[in-house]
């Protein structure tokens, strides 16, 4: 079947696999990185805890496990799907041109989730962002067009599939422009369309200010840096697709795959934080629903 409200039950079914706030509760008390990935046995990652030797094979563990939902959800194909798995395309794109233009080899960079090929992406595209490298010489010139394609083809995909992904769309494109006037570069670059916040908020004070008048209810990050002030936004825009998670639509199905994205994410983190013994990285830890 291929019908929205059976991927949805489907969903449901497997919501009471998550790991709960009182789980990573739990996980914070372990003694130390044997006795945290002995409390993942009866977790969907028991096979990523048996094989946790290194960080990389934990690592390849846990992505497949994404790349398992994935494969096992949408085995049908659904025309929504890909709003969610895009992101993963747009990084792979950048590397690939970027391995193209200059010859050297960047398949480490590659993303499991996203296409590996050039040629599995849209031609026109790829001549284009081709083109404005040629143009310009410019790597960041060239992320800027795509970026700008992604986000363009982003906010009309989510156009029609409910309050909260359309609301987690715009954020998207908000923090997009926020990061552009927050790294300087907004002069020479025009911002993005489609966002919800007017740019004219931009630059009315200082960078906690702005980030604040930006996006209203925010938890501002403790110490203001680039890998603090993605997570901020990345958190904003999970709220706001997280207020849908009761809905009988379509943004119910991407809380359950984003909160499932951002427990991969914090298993990661966690297991640096406890093979590194860096408890600063508790800090790291993307938001859940659960």
């Amino acid at each position: 079947m291929s019908s929205p409200g059976y991927l949805l039950g489907r969903v449901r079914s497997r919501e009471g696999r998550l790991l709960t706030a009182a789980d990573w509760q739990k996980y914070q008390t372990a003694a130390d990185l044997a006795d945290w990935l002995s409390r993942l046995q009866n977790t969907d990652y028991a096979a990523a805890a048996e094989h946790a030797g290194t960080y990389e094979q934990f690592e390849k563990y846990l992505n497949q496990e994404l790349q398992n939902l994935r494969e096992d959800l949408f085995a049908q194909k659904y025309p929504f799907a890909e709003l969610f798995w895009q992101k993963y395309d747009l990084h792979n794109l950048k590397i690939l041109l970027k391995e193209k233009l200059t010859g050297q080899d960047l398949n480490r960079y590659l993303l499991p989730l996203g296409q590996d090929s050039l040629a599995a992406f849209d031609r026109q595209t790829v001549r284009e962002a081709e083109a404005v490298y040629a143009r310009t010489l410019d790597f960041c010139r060239m992320d800027y067009f795509l970026d700008q394609t992604y986000l363009r083809w982003l906010s009309k995909r989510s156009a029609g599939l409910g309050r909260a992904v359309k609301a987690y769309a715009r954020a998207q494109i908000d923090a997009a422009n926020f990061k552009l006037w927050y790294s300087g570069a907004a002069p020479g670059y025009a911002y993005f369309a489609g966002g919800g916040v007017s740019v004219s908020l931009l630059a009315q004070g200082t960078p906690q200010e702005t980030l604040r008048a930006c996006f209203p209810g925010i938890t501002p990050p403790e110490e203001f840096n680039d890998g603090a002030v993605e997570k901020a936004l990345e958190d904003y825009a999970s709220r706001l697709l997280f207020a849908g998670r009761y809905a009988c639509d379509i943004a119910a199905v991407f809380c359950y795959l984003l909160s499932k994205e951002n427990e991969i994410k914090n298993l990661k983190t966690m297991y640096l934080r406890q093979s590194r013994q860096l408890a600063g990285l508790q800090s790291c830890l993307r938001a859940a629903y659960v």
